[in-house]
């Protein structure tokens, strides 16, 4: 019963991703996950309760994951650490960032679903506990509204690259640029 379920979860979402919400139908969802249309609704009563769930997957198997930094490191690895974690998570998903993106943006997600309170909250608790864990006064929802803009920028403009698939040297040319700014220097 369970496989049933995952199987319409990964259809619905390949087709969310090149339909969008409003585009997609539940025949074609049904005809993808290889069930009847009666069976989606069995399952999920309505188009918006799968998609919420679908959603909802996504993010808790590729997003939501507690970011936990060696916390022996100064301020400037910490940022290099969280930025490569978290632009390789979005790198490697970046059809379903989109996705989320715009539908967040229309308002087909509710709020704890929307792509940038997921990465905002993400990135917000990493960094709130390595200020603590090292004693920094600083604001660090300033620091993560920043962080959170690069991540969300580097989602929704164009890239002559992926960055996870950038070499190890331009990775870090790609970082440091970004610390550069976040230090000021």
């Amino acid at each position: 019963m369970k496989d049933k379920t995952e199987q319409i979860l990964k259809a619905s979402i390949n087709v969310f991703i090149k339909k969008g919400y409003i585009a997609a139908t539940t025949k074609e969802i049904a005809e993808k996950a290889n069930v009847a249309e009666v069976t989606l609704y069995r399952k999920f009563q309505t188009k918006q309760n799968l998609f919420e769930q679908s959603v909802k997957s996504v993010i808790e198997d590729r997003f939501s994951e507690v970011l936990d930094f060696n916390e022996n490191v100064n301020i400037n690895t910490f940022i290099k650490q969280l930025l490569d974690n978290r632009l390789l998570v979005i790198s490697k998903n970046i059809k379903v960032v989109r996705m989320l993106i715009s539908e967040s943006i229309v308002g087909n997600l509710p709020a704890q679903l929307r792509f940038t309170y997921v990465i905002f909250n993400n990135v917000s608790l990493a960094i709130k506990k390595y200020f603590m864990t090292n004693n920094i006064t600083t604001d660090y929802q300033a620091y993560s509204k920043v962080i959170g803009g690069i991540l969300l920028g580097y989602a929704i403009l164009p890239n002559k690259n992926y960055y996870h698939k950038l070499s190890e040297k331009e990775k870090e040319i790609f970082l440091d640029n970004y610390l550069n700014i976040i230090t000021n220097k």
